[in-house]
């Protein structure tokens, strides 16, 4: 039985959007590998002058994933760029469609998680995923430790000043509102019933 195969097309600017090159170039590759490894090719979802940094704002993408889950088929896409900004989040679509019984294939890395060789890929570009976020974690560590070790104070810096804080403690303390002192100091109530009772 013919595997069920669903491009997805994707540019990012909208010089690129209206003049639709790209998005040819995209769609004639998509064909032609769906072609050589004999899927059907049922559709082509697009998402025209669409940044890759949300899949919030992408609902080619969104439709595309719903329709490969529904039809057990594969996602087609030319690189990972296309579907993701990352690839943490290329791996992470990746296992949402094995999930579903989908599969990914992304046509400029031959990475296809419906064969052997593909599967090893994503498996390799799932442990890099894993190692880039430890070492973003380490470096933050560092930094901390550093920051702390030179005196530095962290954390988000206070709405108000040291005066401020107890100028508000003082007026409280006579009976003034906190819906006053929070519209006079444009704050949050929640922030000035916060200073009263932390420093208090």
């Amino acid at each position: 039985m013919t595997r069920k195969a669903f491009g997805y097309t994707r540019v990012s600017t909208d010089q690129q959007a209206r003049s639709g090159l790209s998005l040819e170039h995209q769609r004639d590759r998509i064909r032609a590998y769906c072609e050589a490894m004999g899927y059907e090719l049922v559709r082509v979802y697009t998402d025209e002058g669409v940044s890759g940094r949300s899949f919030k704002r992408r609902s080619g993408l969104a439709d595309a994933l719903k329709a490969v889950c529904e039809a057990q088929g594969v996602l087609v896409a030319f690189d990972l760029s296309r579907v993701a900004r990352s690839v943490r989040d290329a791996v992470g679509v990746s296992e949402r469609l094995r999930g579903c019984g989908g599969d990914l294939a992304l046509i400029d890395m031959n990475a296809d998680t419906s064969t052997a060789t593909g599967r090893c890929v994503f498996a390799i570009m799932a442990a890099l995923g894993q190692l880039e976020s430890e070492y973003a974690s380490e470096r933050t560590k560092r930094a901390l430790a550093t920051a702390r070790a030179r005196g530095t104070k962290l954390g988000a810096k206070p709405k108000l000043s040291e005066g401020q804080r107890i100028s508000v403690r003082a007026r409280r303390a006579k009976g003034e509102r906190v819906k006053d002192l929070a519209k006079e100091y444009q704050v949050h109530p929640n922030t000035i019933w916060a200073i009263c009772r932390v420093d208090s």
